[in-house]
């Protein structure tokens, strides 16, 4: 039985390490959406309680004490509702940066296993060289004696 070379048997070890980065890859694309999703939101928040301000403050300031405490009730609620979408898009932008660093890891992984196969390949390569090299001597050594 041969003996495997050592860039035949880093194979295994690439593939696995290839299909790591394609996870940890499509684990950030997810988490970037996600968090896209929850910015958007977020602003559409934002959005919703300045229109509410506006159309509060443009109405003719002779509203009764009720309705004004409901308005002001009801942007305060608003108010509530953006500061936990805030933390939500905090958490998810922490999530985030953890996907961005385990892909880059990941992707470091693979780039130094593809250059650690190349240099096998290369060391292989002047070996083979250097086997036929020294066939191709002996057997001119060879010829020459007869």
């Amino acid at each position: 039985m041969t003996r495997k070379k050592r860039s035949q048997r880093l194979k295994p070890v690439q593939k696995l390490a290839g299909q790591g980065e394609k996870d940890a890859s499509r684990a950030l694309g997810q988490s970037q959406q996600a968090l896209a999703e929850q910015e958007a939101r977020l602003e559409q928040l934002r959005s919703y309680r300045e229109e509410y301000r506006q159309m509060f403050e443009g109405k003719d300031r002779a509203v009764d004490p009720r309705r004004l405490r409901d308005e002001r009730a009801f942007l305060a609620r608003l108010d509530e509702v953006i500061r936990q979408q805030e933390g939500v898009v905090q958490s998810n932008m922490a999530e985030f940066e953890d996907k961005r660093e385990g892909w880059i890891e990941a992707r470091s992984r693979v780039n130094a296993l593809d250059r650690a196969a190349e240099r096998y390949r290369s060391g292989e390569q002047r070996e083979q060289d250097k086997r036929e090299q020294r066939d191709q001597d002996e057997l001119a050594g060879r010829r020459s004696q007869d």
